[in-house]
């Protein structure tokens, strides 16, 4: 692992390693060169992270933007000696990596509750099975814990709410916190589409309250009144067996 523990999003800490800031910019540059325009870039909380913020795009121009840069950073970090890692978890002890996506709704004459919130209500109804594609991977259920801003192990939705597997950021945006990079993009953003979608169609009600605080250190009773009811599976067959009891989402 790089030496640079604890540059936790210091950009002036983790930028004095010339090296580590040249390779930045070659990345940076090379995607721009290949119509790739990224947003931002910056020191994440564990040792040698990063998160890179690509531009919004369709559905699938946006995954495959997405894969397209992977690449291009691996193999730029591979020719400079380091390997990068998209592992959920590379240090027991650290903040894991994720691969969160960023969702808007689009509706006539602006953003209307009454069009977002049944698609987000949809996500929310099958997210037990719609996690067997988000965490795919065994060593994906070493980020589902409380308290590391990975979304946690309750499902529901919070405003600006790290701990929530859906995060609220303002009006029809969204982010969705729990896919990590090992997830098929392709698939798990389908599942998210198809679930969403059947709850638009349905006109779901969202039936969770806006979660302001950590589930974890809610009361029962808090919990309840917020309509905070189930958890994420705690690993990878749970997640296969709830897809399979999901009989909308396992046709």
């Amino acid at each position: 692992p790089l030496t640079t523990d604890g540059h936790a999003w210091s950009v002036s800490r983790y930028f004095a390693d010339p090296k580590i800031a040249t390779l930045l910019r070659d990345m940076v540059s090379a995607l721009d060169d290949m119509g790739i325009y990224v947003e931002k870039i910056h020191p994440e909380s564990a040792n040698g992270q990063f998160e890179i913020i690509l531009p919004p795009l369709p559905p699938v121009e946006a995954v495959d933007t997405l894969i397209h840069t992977r690449e291009v950073m691996s193999a730029l970090a591979t020719a400079a000696g380091y390997r990068m890692t998209l592992h959920p978890k590379p240090f027991a002890q650290a903040c894991g990596t994720a691969a969160h996506a960023h969702m808007s709704i689009s509706s006539t004459n602006g953003s209307k509750p009454e069009i977002y919130e049944p698609f987000y209500a949809g996500v929310l109804k099958h997210l037990r099975g719609i996690a067997a594609f988000l965490y795919s991977n065994r060593a994906s259920y070493e980020r589902v814990v409380d308290r590391v801003w990975a979304g946690g192990r309750w499902v529901t939705w919070g405003t600006q709410n790290r701990e929530t597997p859906l995060r609220k950021i303002e009006d029809s945006h969204w982010e969705l916190k729990i896919m990590d990079g090992l997830a098929n993009p392709y698939l798990a953003l389908a599942a998210v589409l198809l679930a969403g979608t059947s709850g638009a169609i349905a006109g779901a009600k969202l039936a969770w309250g806006d979660c302001e605080l950590d589930p974890a250190h809610l009361t029962a009773n808090d919990r309840k009144e917020l309509g905070i009811a189930t958890m994420l599976p705690g690993s990878l067959e749970a997640a296969l067996e709830a897809l399979r009891a999901d009989g909308d989402m396992a046709k």
